[in-house]
């Protein structure tokens, strides 16, 4: 079903690098590099965003009649009706009296017609948080990383400069796979919100939710976001998917979903194939040295031994960040590359 919904959105060409910034720390402040050691990529469903307008649209409200409310709440095929048909008591258990009761409630509360209309975008968040996780990245050039975009983004993405970052080959084939099943995509940077006309919910499917939801996944403010150059990799989240690079963990309100660039169980020339979507990992200019001898170790062993790591210094006479090679072969920073 998701592959038929995606036919109408084009395939990316994936850059030829993609870079992830890694902070979280444990309860200890000792930053987690599992996103190194285990080639993980988190999954984050949409709820969880930290941008409130991630897959929150607009809903135009100055059109609103009657008609249009009476066709929205009324209409068998459409999202309102196949909402309520799933949660509500009441019109599981009378629906002609439901319908007819709600008609009524229409007519006589039109103060309220504009906030019904607001809840069909909490619905589709709503819905994308139960379906799909993201995992995103920046497409930057190395003066991008190390300039000024990229010293915001240590601090917000990179604990404040105390994290890393792990940037991956965007050519290696789990990335091209991944774009070419369209799930992987540039965010489209909007000057204006996107407003939404309440009669596009009166025809409501499968396939259409699905269209519904990539779209708006990849839409976000160009003021406010514009210079991130962000990608984006969605994946379902359902636990009875089996793609084999797919995993989850915990339970309930804990459970966390993400996927595997490799598995510890294969073979090590599997491991390794795998691992090769990893070209460096960047060290923050605040990084201590105990995140430092933890990254050198993961990569002086299998299968990231060919991974090189850099460290980042601030620039004594500009708003710049400085690479300094801490492993590896090359003795100037890689060459910029889009």
């Amino acid at each position: 079903m998701l592959v038929a919904a995606l036919k109408e959105f084009p395939v990316h060409r994936p850059p030829k690098r993609l870079w992830r910034f890694q902070g979280r720390a444990d309860d200890t402040g000792s930053i987690d590099i599992s996103a190194l050691t285990e080639g993980r990529l988190n999954l984050t469903p949409p709820k969880f965003f930290n941008d409130p307008f991630e897959m929150w649209v607009g809903i135009a409200t100055e059109a609103l009649t009657e008609e249009v409310m009476l066709r929205s709440v009324s209409s068998p095929t459409g999202l309102f009706m196949k909402a309520m048909a799933i949660r509500s008591p009441s019109f599981q258990k009378d629906p002609a009296a439901f319908l007819q009761a709600l008609r009524a409630r229409v007519r006589a509360t039109p103060d309220q017609w504009a906030g019904h209309a607001r809840s069909y975008a909490g619905s589709i968040k709503s819905l994308g948080s139960g379906s799909l996780g993201a995992t995103c990245f920046s497409a930057f050039s190395n003066s991008q990383f190390t300039g000024e975009v990229g010293i915001r983004h240590w601090a917000a993405y990179g604990n404040e400069h105390r994290g890393y970052a792990i940037e991956y080959n965007g050519r290696h084939r789990f990335f091209t796979a991944v774009a070419e099943a369209k799930w992987l995509f540039p965010v489209n940077y909007l000057k204006k919100r996107l407003l939404i006309d309440l009669p596009e919910f009166d025809e409501w499917n499968d396939a259409k939710m699905w269209r519904t939801i990539r779209a708006w996944l990849a839409m976000k403010s160009a003021r406010a976001w514009g210079n991130e150059k962000e990608w984006r990799l969605i994946h379902p989240i359902s636990n009875d998917f089996t793609h084999p690079a797919f995993r989850y963990e915990g339970e309930g309100s804990k459970r966390r979903y993400y996927l595997r660039l490799w598995s510890n169980t294969e073979p090590l020339a599997g491991q390794e194939s795998g691992a090769a979507a990893i070209n460096r990992v960047w060290l923050g200019c605040r990084a201590d040295d105990d995140l430092k001898e933890r990254i050198l170790a993961a990569t002086e062993q299998p299968p990231l031994r060919h991974v090189e790591v850099w460290k980042l210094e601030p620039c004594d006479r500009n708003f710049a960040l400085l690479p300094v090679k801490i492993k590896g072969n090359l003795t100037k920073p890689p060459a910029s590359a889009a």
